[in-house]
């Protein structure tokens, strides 16, 4: 349901972005975190990127969407949300090209 607008959104938004960075070696993560049990939206999850040294930060909205614009590399990407198991992955981002990183965030258990 979401997706149906930002598919629209992030094509017009590439042009833009593509001239934005010249010289620069830049892509962008795209995903949609969500409850690993029932598939609901996880609203308002940090998701830090870890690259080399440096560090890229955001949070997903109230529909469990996030973006971030990384340079190319190898990227670490982390999520800790309280009630949930931590997520930690890694992937390649390329060059003014989007990468997509869907989360399914497991529920913790807790004990009665």
């Amino acid at each position: 349901m979401v997706r149906g607008w930002l598919t629209p959104l992030v094509l017009f938004m590439v042009p833009a972005f593509g001239q934005a960075q010249r010289g620069g070696d830049f892509g962008m993560l795209i995903g949609h975190v969500v409850n690993a049990t029932n598939g609901e939206p996880v609203p308002f999850v940090p998701i830090e990127v870890h690259m080399g040294d440096s560090l890229w930060a955001s949070i997903t909205d109230h529909d469990g969407m996030y973006v971030i614009r990384l340079p190319k590399g190898r990227a670490s990407i982390r999520t800790d949300k309280e009630d949930y198991l931590t997520f930690q992955g890694e992937m390649d981002i390329d060059w003014r090209k989007l990468s997509f990183l869907d989360i399914r965030l497991d529920p913790v258990k807790k004990l009665p």
